[in-house]
């Protein structure tokens, strides 16, 4: 047993703390301490002092201290470190050639994703920049391709006039019966001569970057299936008055009707042709700030549901535009009042 063992013995067995023992032994509490922890050992005087104390020869109190003899499960013998010894040269051996074939396998992809880098740098420079461009520039002007109201053929020139205005190094040309050109005030004189409510053939053309180049605008021929005779004007009867009466009556109930028509068609035109079909977010924007405008004038307003919510406030539609990405796809879907005028759109991504 250590010295220090002895001693916290004694005075626990003679009950005193370790300040009381100190103070009779003329010493503070943390030394004490310092040699029931075997940190220290009292000088020659202490133990003669401490041996008085506990009634203990010095020799008794000195000799407190001996060897422990090795217990038998902690001794090793050397012939059983060889075997390991050759385990762990196996091991480092092993573990080195682990660390050169990491090594290798790092250096290998390391060239060939440089390799892949400049290959992909090389591709997007002749793919993904056209490709960009032929998505989000020639949607603009496709959507208003085929047959068309006049409205919708005043958005498609206003689309041109745009783009001719803000990207010279691509201008659009638009051709009409005799005019062809790409500047933005003959553009603007020639919308002038489409009417809301007539139709027009529209056809785009592309050039060696399939890039939309060249705008053809073009009269529909009218017939006269949609015109209206006069069957008593050659009668010599006397109810050539009342026949011209009721024909008169009837061709301006049915002039309303055809205004009314044309109000609903040209109204809904701009909804019914996102309705149902997958369309760019760009698009979308577009019929979108359409709504707010529409809704603004107060005729006919239309509610917008996109992402769970509902409304026909202008600052709420905005945040929906805010929230829709140019080129992800989107699709409307359109319903209609009891007036057939376009009253809701649902929008899902």
């Amino acid at each position: 047993m250590k010295l220090g063992d002895k001693i916290y013995e004694l005075r626990k067995k003679s009950g005193l703390s370790q300040e009381e023992l100190g103070a009779k032994l003329n010493v503070t509490r943390q030394t004490v301490s310092k040699w029931e922890l075997n940190q220290t050992i009292p000088d020659t005087d202490k133990l003669m002092e401490i041996s008085k104390l506990f009634g203990l020869s010095l020799d008794e109190l000195a000799g407190a201290e001996t060897k422990s003899e090795p217990k038998k499960e902690d001794y090793i013998d050397p012939q059983e470190l060889k075997p390991r010894k050759w385990l762990l040269v196996v091991l480092i051996i092993i573990a080195l050639a682990i660390v050169v074939v990491l090594i290798n396998k790092l250096v290998t992809d390391a060239k060939n994703n440089s390799e892949e880098e400049k290959t992909n740098e090389n591709t997007s420079q002749t793919i993904t920049i056209p490709d960009i461009k032929q998505t989000f520039n020639n949607y603009k002007f496709e959507m208003y391709i085929g047959t068309e109201y006049g409205s919708s053929v005043s958005y498609l020139l206003d689309e041109v006039i745009k783009n001719n205005k803000t990207n010279e190094d691509h201008l659009l040309t638009v051709v009409y019966k005799e005019t062809r050109t790409t500047d933005p005030e003959e553009i603007k004189e020639l919308k002038k001569n489409f009417d809301s409510f007539t139709k027009y053939e529209t056809s785009l053309d592309y050039d060696e970057n399939k890039l939309a180049s060249v705008i053809t605008i073009e009269d529909i021929e009218k017939t006269n299936g949609g015109t209206t005779k006069n069957n008593g004007t050659k009668n010599n009867t006397g109810n050539n008055n009342s026949s011209n009466s009721n024909s008169s009556s009837n061709n301006n109930s049915s002039n309303n009707s055809k205004v009314n028509d044309f109000d609903i068609q040209f109204f809904n035109s701009t909804y019914e042709f996102y309705n149902g079909k997958a369309t760019l977010g760009a698009g979308i924007k577009s019929m979108l700030n359409q709504v707010i405008s529409d809704n603004n004038a107060g005729k006919h307003i239309i509610t917008i549901t996109f992402n769970g919510e509902t409304t026909t406030s202008a600052s709420k539609i905005n945040e929906f535009i805010n929230n829709i990405n140019d080129f992800d796809k989107y699709k409307a879907s359109v319903s209609y009042g009891t007036d057939k005028f376009v009253n809701k759109i649902t929008i899902e991504r």
